[in-house]
Formats: C-alpha cells, sequence, structure tokens
C-alpha cells in the first residue's frame, strides 16, 4: 500500500489566464503556491479474492468491475491511463472540504497519478507529474480548468509557471524565507461555508476569455499579473501586493 499527501493550491498571480483559449494565443505566466494543508490517498493492488476490480472511497464508495462503470471522472481516467492493468482501490481524505476554492480537484488527480506509477515501479519527475495531470483533466476529463492548481500540487511550495503554445513549464520561484514568513504573518484565510463549483466558475472563465468584448480587460490583467509577480520577487510590502491584488480582482468582478 502507498500513502501520498498532495498540497491544496493558493493562487498570488495570473489566475484566471491559465487557461488554454488565453495560454495558447498570447501566452501565461502565473505565481502560485501549496499551502500545508493536504489531500491524502491510499492505493494499493487489490488482492485477487475480492469479487470486485475497483474500489474507490471518497464522499462516496464505489465498487466496480469495469473502470467505465467508475463515476468519479479523476479515478476513472487514471485508473485507465495509469493503473497498468491492475484490479486497484484508492481511499481518500482530506485537511479541507472540498469545493472550498483551493484546487482540491487536481490534488487529488496528482495524488492518484503519484501513487499509480510508484506502484507501477516509475517515477515521474514534478513537471511531467503535473502536465500529466493537466493533460488528463483537460483531454480525458474535458474538464475546462487552468493549469496552476496541478503545477502548485505537484510542487509544492511556491510555483512560477509559463504557458504558452509550446506547453506548461513550471519551475521553483526562489524566494527568501524571511520575506515568505513576513508575506504569510500578513495573510488571513478562512472558509465562509459557501462551496464553489469549479465547472461552474470555469465555463464563466472561458466564456469571458472567448469573447472579443473582454480583450481589453484581460491585457490588463496579464499586465498586472507581471506587475505583481514583479513586486513579489522584489520582496515589495504587503501593502503593495494587496494593491496589485484588489486590482486584479475588480477586473475579475
Amino acid at each position: 500500500m502507498l500513502i501520498s499527501r498532495t498540497p491544496y493550491r493558493f493562487s498570488l498571480y495570473g489566475g484566471g489566464l491559465d487557461y488554454p483559449g488565453w495560454y495558447k494565443k498570447n501566452s501565461a505566466r502565473v505565481l502560485c503556491a501549496g499551502l500545508d494543508y493536504y489531500c491524502y490517498q491510499t492505493v494499493r493492488e487489490l488482492p485477487p479474492f475480492f469479487d470486485h476490480n475497483y474500489r474507490a472511497s471518497y464522499s462516496k464508495i464505489e465498487t466496480t468491475n469495469t473502470l467505465d462503470e467508475i463515476e468519479h471522472p479523476s479515478v476513472r481516467e487514471v485508473f485507465r491511463k495509469f493503473g497498468g492493468g491492475k484490479r486497484l482501490e484508492v481511499g481518500h481524505v482530506g485537511d479541507l472540504p472540498a469545493r472550498s476554492g483551493i484546487g482540491s480537484s487536481s490534488a487529488f488527480t496528482v495524488g492518484l497519478i503519484s501513487s499509480l506509477t510508484a506502484l507501477n515501479g516509475e517515477y515521474l519527475g514534478r513537471t511531467s507529474l503535473a502536465n500529466a495531470a493537466i493533460s488528463i483533466e483537460q483531454n480525458e476529463m474535458s474538464e475546462n480548468v487552468g493549469f496552476q492548481d496541478q503545477c502548485a500540487a505537484a510542487f509544492g511550495g511556491l510555483v512560477l509557471i509559463d504557458a504558452d503554445k509550446e506547453g506548461v513549464k513550471p519551475r521553483r520561484f526562489i524566494c527568501r524565507k524571511e520575506y515568505i514568513e513576513y508575506i504569510e504573518s500578513s495573510l488571513l484565510m478562512g472558509f465562509d461555508g459557501a462551496h464553489r463549483y469549479s465547472g461552474i466558475a470555469s465555463k464563466k472563465i472561458t466564456t469571458a476569455i472567448s469573447q472579443e468584448k473582454n480583450a481589453e480587460y484581460l491585457n490588463e490583467l496579464h499586465v498586472l499579473s507581471q506587475e505583481g509577480i514583479k513586486a513579489f520577487g522584489m520582496e515589495e510590502s504587503i501593502e503593495k501586493n494587496a494593491e496589485i491584488t484588489k486590482k486584479c480582482r475588480d477586473i475579475k468582478m
């Protein structure tokens, strides 16, 4: 049995521009981070004496004999692509509730890919892991998703991501420990109990990106995001970061 721990995502700059409709035409740069809150999974190959071939335990429990019968889209497609024909079981618990806007779905996908490749004796580097999860969600699962959630889950810590028509290229964002501690001490995160359905939010974003009337706003958001990433790299004050963040938020609203 393998146990994985995959971080959830905190978005800093560039969110909303990490969708194919934008970055494949205009390029994008995103700064995000993996939180110290996690998605946990246990994965094992099922012994032969069970009367089912697959078992998935999350907010519900599924036991099936074929991949097509699995309702959970990530479990179904990751098992299909990375399961190696094995009879498999996955169990999931998380530090934070689902649908709270912290990339929990992608953390689940990244963790499951990592576990299954390890179960098959393989190791995917962080970049390959992130891109595998992006491909699964955008292509096999046909979901309207960006790329920052998967990169934050695969890398952890601060992640700088460049993307264009050639692909998605994440890497570590190097920053002094003292500045990270300063930023952390200036932030307050909370959960108001309202669930955020990522599919609905993502559809609104992709629709907005496709409409020519929003081009000016998106370009402004892109410029502000670059300004914010530069400010973070220059270790600007929390007030400066808050000013840029508010401008980005106002455009999105």
